[in-house]
């Protein structure tokens, strides 16, 4: 953390005054919370910050998914071929014997 005109910013990919952060109570397993503690000393940080970071990750691929989505579905549709045609349907689906096999 640093320290900037008297006020605790964290810093990061998006940075937010800790007075702006919200306090949440979660319930989890005595194993998981015990492996979270764990984690987060051998890493020098908190649960705290732990959970945060993990569901900024998890927010910011959701965001950037849906974007994505919304630029490929708002582009217009475009042909795949520039000349010739496309093959019908019944084209596409017509099998041709299989080696062996009398048909008749």
């Amino acid at each position: 953390m640093t320290v900037a005109q008297g006020t605790r910013w964290l810093v990061g990919e998006k940075r937010a005054r800790i007075g702006d952060m919200k306090r949440i109570t979660i319930t989890i397993d005595e194993h998981v919370a015990l492996w979270a503690r764990v984690w987060a000393a051998r890493h020098d940080t908190s649960v705290s910050q732990l959970l945060g970071d993990m569901l900024r990750e998890r927010m910011l691929c959701e965001e950037g998914y849906e974007v994505a989505m919304q630029q490929y579905l708002g582009a217009p549709p475009r042909r795949l071929k520039q000349t010739g045609s496309y093959p019908t349907r019944g084209q596409i689906h017509e099998r041709s014997p299989v080696l062996g096999e009398n048909r008749g």
